[in-house]
């Protein structure tokens, strides 16, 4: 068994329930962390969108094309082209975090998330999983749980 694959026998030992979970709790607190800790003062959601809208766009549809422009495409290409995994795990997370250009702490923050949710679909698409149904309920549960926060709990 050569180094990578020992450093990857994670990957084939995982469960999809273990991943979703480890990925959700490491997004929140990073979320936490940032900001609530290091950036109390940061504001990266707009204060004038209705609850409705940041449902539609930010819960059901924003999952979706994300994991679709960032993850699927940029992952499923990028190994395509050069049959790595690197290159495009590494553009992904840099295009995830660029995509959510708010203000520096909150693409720090989303750089840590990008490569939470390009490592739920590295991990799928290593297991022959469904990488985009996956990775994108892992964003719709974080995004729901920052509605929640933003909405009924900060408000």
């Amino acid at each position: 068994m050569s180094i990578i694959d020992r450093k990857l026998s994670w990957v084939n030992k995982i469960s999809i329930r273990k991943l979703i979970l480890i990925a959700y709790c490491i997004n929140l607190s990073t979320a936490i962390l940032f900001g609530y800790v290091l950036f109390p003062d940061e504001n990266a959601n707009p204060d004038n969108l209705s609850i409705g809208f940041f449902f539609i766009a930010g819960v059901l549809v924003g999952p979706f094309l994300e994991t679709w422009l960032v993850q699927y495409t940029i992952m499923e290409y990028g190994y395509k082209w050069t049959k790595k995994y690197w290159p495009g795990f590494v553009l992904s997370i840099v295009v995830f975090s660029a995509l959510h250009h708010y203000s520096v702490p909150y693409m720090l923050k989303t750089l840590i998330s990008g490569t939470v949710y390009t490592s739920v679909y590295f991990v799928c698409m290593i297991r022959k999983w469904n990488g985009f149904l996956y990775t994108s309920c892992v964003h719709m549960l974080y995004n729901f749980t920052v509605l929640i926060v933003n909405y009924f709990i900060d408000a």
